[in-house]
């Protein structure tokens, strides 16, 4: 199983390594949610925000981490797609009503 290497933290102030590392990590352990974030983080800092929302739409139907809508409704606010952001949120609190 790939794992994030030690000292990884150097690798923050290069966003597109820190997406291939994220990316290798997530093929070894693709319902790791922990994982889907950074990748999604490091994909933003490197303003590939369509590439972002696929890997949270993508961990959310394989993981069901349904703590990832908050950071795709945020992304979604971010490129001012309110409705797409709206219906995320809903979605979110309804699946918190029904836990």
């Amino acid at each position: 199983m790939a794992s994030i290497p030690k000292g990884f933290p150097y690798f923050l102030s290069q966003p597109e390594l820190a997406v291939s590392v994220y990316e290798l990590a997530l093929k070894a352990n693709p319902r790791d949610g922990v994982l889907a974030t950074k990748v999604g983080q490091a994909l933003i800092k490197t303003h590939h925000y369509n590439k972002a929302i696929n890997y949270y739409e993508a961990a959310l139907k394989t993981a069901n981490q349904q703590f990832l809508r908050g950071d795709l409704a945020e992304l979604y606010l971010k490129l001012k797609q309110y409705d797409r952001a709206e219906k995320t949120l809903l979605m979110a609190l309804n699946h918190k009503n029904e836990g």
